[in-house]
């Protein structure tokens, strides 16, 4: 048995890749002639979408259009995930507004407003309004219904005639209270002289 060269594999290599290559070939158009005679429309639409397939592969026109569509649909894509993104986060912002005001409702409303505004300084507006009619309402309250509220608690541990002058001393307390404010009030507007 003799030894090849070099020459003499690559040779032989090349004949075997021509017999497969025409083995192939031979076994695809048996099978396009099965695919004809079954369906001939499948067949020339195949066959047109190789044709057009060979034709975008050698236009340079086509494979520019197809660029140019491509760009276009992955930029309406992502404008359409940017839009997306964005209706989320109003979404939760909206969501985050309304269990503000569910939080303190009241103060909203007080300054009516139905929901929770937006911007932190009128949150802080708000605020600095409900601490400012706070203390004005805790000086009233603590110089005339504080102090007949703690006498009502001493009232209800009474009984008897203890009971009844306590009853009597709250209720004369209480109108020497609102005559005293309403006194003050009407002589510091100018009401009495």
């Amino acid at each position: 048995m003799e030894e090849k060269t070099p020459e003499q594999i690559r040779q032989e290599m090349e004949l075997e890749i021509k017999k497969e290559e025409a083995r192939a070939k031979a076994e695809a158009e048996t099978m396009a002639l099965a695919e004809i005679a079954q369906d001939p429309n499948k067949a020339i639409k195949s066959k047109i979408n190789t044709q057009v397939a060979q034709f975008i592969g050698n236009s340079d026109v086509a494979k520019e259009k197809i660029e140019e569509t491509a760009g276009k649909v992955l930029a309406q894509g992502l404008q359409a995930y940017q839009n997306q993104v964005d209706k989320d986060y109003l979404d939760t912002q909206h969501e985050k507004n309304k269990s503000e005001f569910k939080l303190d409702e009241d103060s909203y409303r007080a300054f009516g407003k139905d929901n929770c505004p937006k911007e932190t300084w009128k949150k802080r507006m708000i605020q600095v309004g409900n601490d400012f009619w706070f203390v004005v309402l805790f000086i009233v309250c603590f110089f005339s219904l504080a102090p007949f509220y703690s006498f009502l608690k001493i009232i209800k541990t009474q009984s008897g005639v203890l009971k009844v002058i306590a009853v009597i001393i709250g209720v004369v307390l209480l109108l020497g209270i609102l005559a005293g404010l309403t006194y003050g009030c009407l002589k510091w507007i100018g009401v009495i002289g």
